[in-house]
């Protein structure tokens, strides 16, 4: 493509030059070498072009996508942030610096992440036309009372919970599925031209372990109990925010209550099943949004990466 030489980082690549990449072509810089052989400038005009591109088919403006800086970003857990504020994505720098120790194809999925998060905040603010009443209200439900992740001075059990809690808003749970699905579109692609898809599978398979992990600890941790005094907090926040809106007999949790109705995700031989079950939920609901449903795709994830294992949740 470019005659990349990993043993000679810093090859630039200007906007331009990624503008004329196919979509084959620019997924594959998100693999371990062609990764390391780009310099800091490349790296983040990669990242850009993945955001422009998705921003093309979202219908909404191309957000900058801006190194992350301060104590936060310190976290290795902290891959990146959208901020409403600014009007822009930021990326930990670790995936700009250095070797690829850090997944360049954690980066590729963090942008997709973000930049849902972008087309959240267009339908909430500027064109509730894209998805359904009941959609656009859950994903306002954050802007009314938002829980942030975890407490690093909080007991590890409090910590969790926390975690969990953030995890189950809508906005994080739609953002979340809807990375994992777009990267298994890639996976999906750069396997059927026989394309190195090593990179692309591990940070699938990483993805739906996170996933399974997030719904283990719901099944393991969460009550049917609490997870109705949470939504009776959060909808009290939203009649205080949002004074004229009909609230009706919203539910925000309903992906955790489904959660606590299925099988323990520890006991499956194939928690991807179950993991699918939940994002096909959540698909059913988006009935306006610029989607193509996974289930009609050949086959879902579950079958394509059947030999996943996720014993240690």
């Amino acid at each position: 493509m470019f005659g990349f030489n990993k043993n000679k980082p810093g090859v630039m690549l200007d906007p331009a030059a990624l503008a004329r990449l196919s979509d084959t072509q620019l997924h594959l810089l998100f693999t371990r070498d062609k990764w390391a052989a780009l310099g800091r400038e490349s790296r983040l005009a990669a990242l850009q072009e993945v955001e422009n591109r998705r921003a093309k088919l979202d219908g909404r403006q191309p957000l900058p996508i801006l190194e992350g800086a301060g104590a936060e970003f310190e976290s290795p857990h902290l891959y990146g942030v959208y901020a409403r504020e600014d009007n822009a994505i930021y990326i930990n720098p670790r995936f700009l610096k250095g070797s690829a120790h850090h997944r360049p194809a954690a980066a590729l999925e963090t942008i997709l992440h973000e930049g849902r998060h972008a087309l959240q905040e267009d339908a909430v603010s500027r064109r509730p036309e894209l998805v359904a009443e009941q959609v656009l209200n859950e994903w306002r439900s954050s802007r009314a009372l938002y829980f942030g992740s975890a407490d690093s001075s909080a007991p590890p059990l409090i910590q969790l919970k926390l975690m969990t809690v953030y995890q189950m808003q809508s906005i994080e749970i739609d953002a979340r599925r809807f990375a994992r699905r777009e990267l298994f579109r890639i996976y999906s692609s750069l396997k059927a031209q026989g394309q190195d898809t090593r990179d692309i599978r591990a940070q699938l398979e990483q993805s739906y372990a996170m996933e399974a992990r997030f719904i283990d600890r719901i099944q393991k941790l969460l009550t049917a109990q609490e997870i109705d005094a949470l939504e009776k907090m959060v909808l009290e926040a939203m009649a205080r925010r949002f004074p004229k809106m009909e609230l009706g007999n919203l539910r925000l949790f309903d992906h955790a209550r489904m959660a606590l109705t299925l099988p323990p995700i520890c006991t499956l031989e194939n928690p991807l099943q179950l993991i699918d079950e939940l994002d096909r939920y959540e698909e059913k609901k988006l009935d306006r949004v610029n989607e193509e449903p996974l289930n009609q795709l050949e086959d879902r994830p579950c079958s394509r990466i059947a030999s996943l294992k996720l014993n240690r949740l």
